[in-house]
This record gives structure tokens, sequence and C-alpha cells, in this order.
């Protein structure tokens, strides 16, 4: 069945201010999402939000964070498309391929989840060889992609009448979580670290804030003015930099 997209055109894209891409030999992951709002939202409302500026309440963007979107009836619109580096899971932006669903928990059909399915199908079928399946959460603090679609993905992702492809394995996450660490400077900042053994260095230049993203909607409590507090996932308890030595610490 041959995968049907509403095109950027299509649905009346505002072109991107800046891109990015990468080859399929960097994607490793399929994450899911919801938009959270009302499945009668359009791509083009999404995306205006995604870039209106944080000033005025948006994400201030360069373009609709995912790389696709599913609507209730199964209509697949293409956002950044398959190769270009989304906006959608912080740090993980480079090697997954996020897909939303647009609407709240609860609001998801079989036509979507075939519509995602499908997605799915195509991303193995580009890359040559499988994906591993996560749900948003499973990578940032979020509620995100609610909790039926979450147990959906967790489950396999099964659907009726599902190509020959092989079912998704959802990604446990140990290794590539030990990657991930959530950072507090004074309880304020809060960035995603990508490589939690990159140097204190790297979060005070800001020449060297490619290490890092952003993640604005997240405050911890306040941490002693020395130090930035840093909450890891998988095996790794905690850590903790110590701003008087450029290295990493182990607070657990």
């Amino acid at each position: 069945m041959a995968l049907i997209v509403v095109s950027r055109a299509g649905w009346g894209a505002v072109p991107p201010r800046s891109r990015s891409t990468v080859g399929w030999g960097t994607r490793t992951h399929f994450a899911v999402h919801y938009s959270a709002g009302s499945p009668r939202d359009t791509v083009r409302s999404i995306q205006a939000f995604h870039m209106r500026s944080v000033a005025a309440g948006g994400r201030g963007w360069s373009d609709i964070g995912y790389n696709f979107l599913v609507d209730v009836h199964g209509t697949i619109y293409e956002g950044r498309g398959w190769e270009t580096i989304g906006a959608h899971a912080a740090g993980w932006n480079r090697v997954a391929i996020g897909v939303c669903f647009i609407g709240r928990d609860g609001d998801v059909t079989d036509a979507a989840k075939r519509a995602i399915r499908q997605l799915y199908a195509e991303a193995c079928r580009r890359k040559g060889g499988e994906l591993r399946t996560i749900g948003h959460r499973d990578v940032n603090p979020t509620t995100c992609p609610g909790d039926g679609l979450y147990r959906w993905v967790r489950a396999g992702m099964p659907v009726k009448g599902a190509s020959s492809t092989p079912d998704p394995t959802p990604d446990e996450g140990e290794d590539d979580m030990q990657k991930t660490a959530l950072v507090a400077i004074d309880g304020r900042a809060t960035w995603w670290v990508k490589e939690p053994e990159v140097p204190l260095r790297a979060l005070i230049d800001p020449w060297q804030k490619a290490a890092f993203e952003r993640l604005g909607a997240v405050t911890l409590p306040a941490a002693p003015s020395a130090s930035i507090i840093v909450h890891t996932f998988g095996p790794l308890s905690g850590r903790t930099f110590d701003a008087s030595v450029d290295a990493v610490n182990s607070a657990a």
C-alpha cells in the first residue's frame, strides 16, 4: 500500500527559517508524540505556534517541530520530512524521527494508529533496517504521548492489516538513556545534555552550546549557587558538576 502524505505545500506551510539534515545512518529511533490539543487543530496552526517567538508565547523554533503529523482520520502530513532534524525530543532530534498525533490522550483512532504504523514501515524501508520505537516520555520528562498512545507504542504498535514489516521493538533505553541528563543551574535554567561527560565549560561557553539543547518548560528546586545539578536517567542515579572544576563528580 503506497504511503500517501499531504505535502507542506498541500497544507500551506510557511518556509522554514533554517534547516539541518542528517543521513539515514544517523537515524536509529522512531518517536511518537501527541499534540495535547484539540484534534481539530490544523497543522498550520501548530507550525505557527512552534515558530512564534518565546516572548509572544510560542516556541521560537525555525519550523514545525515534528517530522510528520497524523490526524484522527489517518491523514499523514509532512512536517520537516525524513532527513531534516526536528525539534520534538530534546537530545534525540538527530537520531529520532518524530511523529505527532494531533489530539489529546484518548482521542487516538484506529485510523491514526494505522497511519503511524505505515510511517514506521516506510521509515524502516528507507533506513534499510529496524528503527527502535519510543514514546516522548521515554526520553524527556513529559506525559506525551498520553497514556493510551504510550501503551500502544510499548505493545509494539499493533494494528489490523499491518504491513509485513517486523513488529517494532520498544526501546528499553538503558544504554542511550545514560547519555541523557537533565541539568538545572540554580534551579532556573534547564538543559538537556546529550552526553553527561562533556566538560562544564561547554555549558558556560556560548560557542559550545551545540552540545546541549534548551528545555525551557522545566525548572527544578533551587540548587546551591556554586553547583549544577544533573539528573540522569537509567542506571546512573545522579551527578553533580562542581563549578570550581572542569569535570564531573559522582554524587551517588
